[in-house]
């Protein structure tokens, strides 16, 4: 009986998720050039994104789930920076180029430089716990924290890679870009190679020591279910998403999960990769990463200095816009557009309740517009004005 319950709980979950329609909307991270490499929330209020244009580093933190950004980087964050990750909301460490390490004990108030004694590329960073904090490298390398000291290791010289995740304090994974996965189940002291093909990683993401899923290049996604010995395909479309870069992967459960990458795409699942679903974005900048905290609170960052937030389309009225006024609503072949655009130019689109662009059109500073919608069926319509600035959504009604 209680399978029966289980199973009637995880199907009306997986049917819930996949009724609902979910946008994606623009934060304003006050930044228009570089790129955001990664960002991690502490808790559903607090969390950083963490990137760098070349020569400015970029330690944007928020304290109100992401309505506000400050830039904390300070001068002792004196190496390119491009992933960080909290172990309590203090205590919070950063990575970048040339041995570059920092920790903040006050949320990012202050910085401190700490000597790792190498001047190789620090590529991630999984912290676990407190005394169990884990750094992987360019060369083959990862340097972990036993609460102690700090130690360095190579693993594979001819791996660089791209990603560390300890699910637990002595479990974890490290993953390169030539396809390689290890595996440790004693804080790092042994790895094994779990995965050898030569399959381009560009991202993973491990929920236990046995569910993960890794990302890469031409729509490659890969799950495992058990700590890496198998790897299934997961039922990406190649006529869909085979030019597609993946990147980012996040998964709150190990069934449901988000995966982004080129073109502002970015995908969920409910039943671990079976089906797919594209959410709406409006963009086109590349997805580097993506975090989901739980299943309703999810992030992600890119090119050109992009902070994303998904929320549920049914949470948008009517008109949720602030500097544009949409009129008559309900409407049938011309809706009427009153605006304040304060910028050289915004563009608004229309989007089915499938997620489908629909209608686009390019709003310039100082003018009306006149949307021409008699060739739309009647229903209900998502409305997007995304400026540089920021997104927002409102909905029309089409008779």
């Amino acid at each position: 009986m209680k399978k029966v319950l289980l199973l009637l709980v995880s199907l009306s979950f997986i049917y819930s998720v996949n009724a609902q329609k979910f946008v994606w909307d623009k934060l304003n991270s006050g930044i228009s050039s570089g790129n955001l490499y990664d960002i991690k929330f502490v808790n559903d209020s607090v969390g950083m994104a963490i990137g760098n244009d070349g020569s400015i580093n970029f330690v944007l933190k928020t304290t109100d789930g992401g309505l506000n950004w400050n830039n904390v980087a300070t001068a002792s964050i004196d190496q390119l920076v491009r992933a960080c990750d909290f172990v309590d909301v203090n205590n919070v460490f950063i990575v970048g180029r040339k041995g570059g390490l920092y920790k903040s004990i006050d949320g990012g108030q202050s910085w401190s430089k700490l000597n790792l004694g190498t001047n190789v590329d620090l590529i991630d960073i999984s912290s676990p716990d407190a005394k169990a904090i884990y750094i992987c490298t360019a060369g083959g390398r990862y340097i972990n924290y036993d609460g102690v000291g700090w130690a360095t290791k190579t693993v594979y010289s001819a791996d660089d890679f791209v990603a560390v995740g300890f699910p637990t304090k002595n479990e974890g994974f490290l993953t390169a870009t030539n396809g390689r996965v290890w595996r440790t189940s004693d804080g790092g002291d042994t790895w094994d190679t779990v995965k050898t093909d030569q399959e381009s990683i560009l991202g993973s993401h491990f929920i236990t020591y046995n569910v993960g899923y890794v990302v890469g290049g031409k729509g490659m996604v890969k799950r495992t279910i058990n700590g890496g010995i198998n790897w299934s395909d997961t039922l990406i479309y190649p006529e869909d998403y085979k030019n597609i870069d993946f990147r980012a992967v996040s998964f709150p459960l190990q069934n449901f999960g988000f995966i982004g990458g080129n073109n502002g795409t970015i995908l969920r699942t409910a039943d671990g990769g079976s089906n797919w679903i594209q959410e709406i974005t409006n963009i086109t900048d590349k997805i580097y990463k993506i975090d989901a905290p739980s299943i309703t609170s999810a992030f992600a960052v890119g090119e050109n200095g992009i902070i994303l937030k998904r929320r549920d389309a049914s949470s948008i009225h009517e008109n949720d816009f602030n500097t544009i006024n949409i009129y008559p609503n309900p409407a049938t072949s011309v809706l009427h557009i009153v605006h304040t655009v304060t910028h050289e130019q915004a563009q608004i689109s229309i989007y089915n309740l499938n997620g489908k662009e629909v209608l686009h059109s390019t709003l310039t500073k100082g003018n009306n517009h006149q949307l021409d919608i008699s060739g739309l069926t009647q229903g209900l319509y998502l409305i997007k004005l995304l400026s540089d600035e920021s997104s927002s959504w409102g909905k029309v009604l089409i008779k």
